[in-house]
Parts: C-alpha cells; sequence; structure tokens
C-alpha cells in the first residue's frame, strides 16, 4: 500500500483503504499489517498530498467477532430469539447492530472518533442497507426512521469535513447524508458470467443509469466504481476482448464519479 500511494504522488486522488485492514468484520481495530497503526498510514497519505480514506461496515457483524462474543444482546432479533442473519459473505453469515440501543451508539461513537482521529477524511460505509432490515429491536421505531437515525449519528460524530460514501444505501432515507456507491464492484472482467450484480466492467457501468434521476449534484453524489486504469490488455484478452495499449480512463456517460477508480498494478509508474 505504501509504494502503491508513493507511486501515485502528483494525482488529485483519495487514496481509500478497503476490506482487509481489521481483525474481523465487526472489530474495527487494525491488524497485525499495520504495525505501526492506521494513524502512520493516513499520514503517508496525506504526506503524498492525498485525502486518506478507509473502508467499514460500521452496522454488521460477523459472528467470530469480540463484538459478538462479548455483547450478544446488541444485535437484531430474527423469529425467536435467534440474531437476524443480514446476509452472507466471508465464507459465512453476518448480523445486525440494533442501533436503536445506547450501548451501540457509544459503540459507533468510539469506532469513528477513533477512525476520524486517526486522521481518515473520506469513509466509504458498507452494507449499511442491513440497519434498514425488519426485525426485532429495543424500540418500535419503524426500521426506515432507525437507519436514519443511525447515519445521522454518525454524521454528528464524525462532523461535517468528513466526506461519506454509502454502498448498499437505502436511496432516499439517505439523502443529504451520503454520496452514494450505486454500482456492483468492477472487476477487470468486462462480463461475467451470471447475475450482473457480479463484479464487472458491465455490471458496473450498467447499474448508475438506474438511479440518475436522483445524481443532480442537490440530492446525492453516485460514485459508479467502473473506472479502469491500465498500461495494457491483461484479463480482458482471456475473455476476447482487448483494450487499447495506452492507458484507459472509463467513466460511464451522465455519471458523476468522486472517487471511483481501480488502479492496476501492472501500471508503470510513468503511467
Amino acid at each position: 500500500m505504501t509504494r502503491t500511494v508513493d507511486e501515485l504522488r502528483g494525482f488529485p486522488f483519495v487514496v481509500q483503504m478497503d476490506d482487509g485492514w481489521e481483525q474481523i468484520v465487526g472489530d474495527w481495530v487494525e491488524n497485525e499489517g499495520f504495525p505501526s497503526g492506521l494513524h502512520a498510514f493516513a499520514r503517508t497519505i496525506r504526506g503524498a498530498g492525498f485525502t486518506p480514506g478507509l473502508w467499514l461496515a460500521p452496522l454488521i457483524c460477523l459472528p467470530g467477532s469480540t463484538l459478538v462474543r462479548d455483547h450478544p444482546d446488541w444485535l437484531v432479533r430474527g423469529t425467536g430469539s435467534s440474531p437476524l442473519i443480514a446476509g452472507y459473505n466471508w465464507d459465512s453469515h453476518y448480523y445486525v447492530l440494533d442501533t436503536t440501543q445506547h450501548g451501540v451508539r457509544e459503540h459507533l461513537r468510539g469506532v469513528f472518533t477513533n477512525v476520524v482521529s486517526d486522521g481518515f477524511r473520506y469513509l466509504k460505509l458498507d452494507f449499511m442497507y442491513a440497519g434498514a432490515l425488519p426485525g426485532m429491536r429495543s424500540t418500535a421505531t419503524p426500521r426506515e426512521r432507525v437507519y436514519r437515525e443511525a447515519i445521522e449519528f454518525i454524521r454528528e460524530v464524525i462532523g461535517p469535513e468528513v466526506y461519506l460514501l454509502g454502498c448498499g444505501v437505502p436511496m432516499v432515507p439517505s439523502v443529504g447524508i451520503f454520496g452514494v456507491r450505486v454500482g456492483p464492484d468492477t472487476a477487470s472482467i468486462l462480463v461475467r458470467d451470471g447475475s450482473i450484480a457480479y463484479p464487472s466492467c458491465a455490471g458496473a457501468a450498467k447499474h448508475p443509469t438506474n438511479t440518475d434521476h436522483l445524481n443532480n449534484g442537490h440530492y446525492q453524489y453516485q460514485a459508479p466504481n467502473p473506472v479502469e486504469v491500465a498500461a495494457r490488455a491483461h484479463v480482458f484478452e482471456r475473455h476476447g476482448r482487448e483494450l487499447p495499449p495506452q492507458p484507459v480512463g472509463w467513466v460511464p456517460a451522465g455519471a458523476t464519479s468522486k472517487c471511483a477508480t481501480t488502479v492496476r498494478r501492472d501500471c508503470p509508474p510513468s503511467s
């Protein structure tokens, strides 16, 4: 990561570190890959002239997390007394926090206070839909209101200067709080067999057009996430496609992209 930051000097980028820095989803503490702490890495990004960014999924937690072990009562419940399963990823199911509880809010306050104190000024919050799922919470508040109050609380904690990009968010309840990621993950494959939602360049380009009616700069900024920058053809070649031999950047027409670039590791520093 440090080498990548150094090679990108001179570009007006947000450098956002994605999933993989944390110990486990739910425990938002850096793992052994960051012996000097996240603040040191944020300082490296800022020193190269970029805005430091960080990925989190603050409303969900994996069953193996310390959070679930120590606070099972913080989880939204499904039928009976079992925790609600909010989805599947990381070779597991995952749960969702009940943000109507005081303890959960104080936990979130600590998470966001820490990452902002570490120097991150751009936060990508993923799997946020989980906060609006139907389930049993500590209050009977309508779930859209629960979600809205949760993200308003996050905004209150981090202050107005930190940019928030929401990923997997309910669109209308997120207005005024997030810029919105509207497409699936991109990949170095033009079209992937199966669902259009699977990571691919075609899927990432197609999805933003379905929500472009909100993308007017007043309600939401949308980040489609399909940009590929490469110095030569790579994975496309194996799928009967070709890229031009020169560096290429691609953004779908009509999309407003604040930060939606995948930088290929096979690019020489000059590109």
